[in-house]
């Protein structure tokens, strides 16, 4: 091999070593992204969960004993009082948490796009 080629195959490795790092670098980027996304959808039902627990603990919490002491004037037992408004409240708490799971989804972390995109690019570089 003659000097001027010996340059040339440097200049195409140092050429696809540069490309392989800027392929790369696209590639963080878009997984940051999408990670970031999909961040963004958890947080949504999260802040639900805790919308709702602060509502439970705070505003209900005097209702509940409101509640409780109107009910067992009429029942005459505060206990079995206490046990009705609980259950029902239990009951409306459970069916919150069941709101906010079923909107939680661990497939939403998937990063897709970029597993798209690295197959695509693996699948190009295998057809040249």
């Amino acid at each position: 091999m003659s000097r001027r080629d010996d340059k040339s195959l440097l200049l195409l490795v140092g050429d696809a070593i540069g490309q392989t790092q800027i392929l790369l670098s696209k590639h963080l980027a878009l997984f940051q992204a999408e990670v970031g996304s999909a961040v963004g959808q958890v947080a949504r039902p999260l802040i639900l969960f805790l919308m709702a627990a602060l509502f439970v603990l705070i505003g209900l919490f005097v209702l509940l004993v409101a509640i409780v002491k109107g009910l067992a004037l009429l029942i005459g037992s505060e206990a079995i009082a206490s046990l009705i408004v609980g259950g029902a409240f239990a009951a409306v708490a459970l069916g919150l948490f069941a709101f906010g799971y079923r909107l939680m989804s661990l497939s939403n972390l998937e990063p897709m796009r970029t597993r798209r995109q690295l197959a695509r690019d693996r699948d190009a570089l295998r057809a040249r």
